[in-house]
């Protein structure tokens, strides 16, 4: 078994937990990214074809507001 399919088992089963120290530049670049990103959303795809079956605007909007609770502590 490769690395990659054990970290894709790992995030299947909800148990993988990532820690990352982002400095507020590095956190602003990937909320700008996000804003370009979610045009890619297309409500028309089924849960299979989705990583971990979320939509690009769920996967989005948890993004930010991951990010938001960043800026706002």
């Amino acid at each position: 078994m490769g690395r990659f399919s054990c970290i894709m088992d790992i995030y299947e089963t909800n148990f993988f937990i990532m820690l990352i120290d982002f400095t507020e530049i590095e956190l602003e670049t990937i909320a700008n990214a996000m804003d370009d990103y979610i045009n890619y959303d297309d409500e028309k795809l089924n849960t299979e074809s989705l990583f971990g079956g979320l939509s690009v605007a769920d996967r989005v909007n948890s993004i930010q507001d991951k990010i938001d609770k960043v800026f706002n502590n």
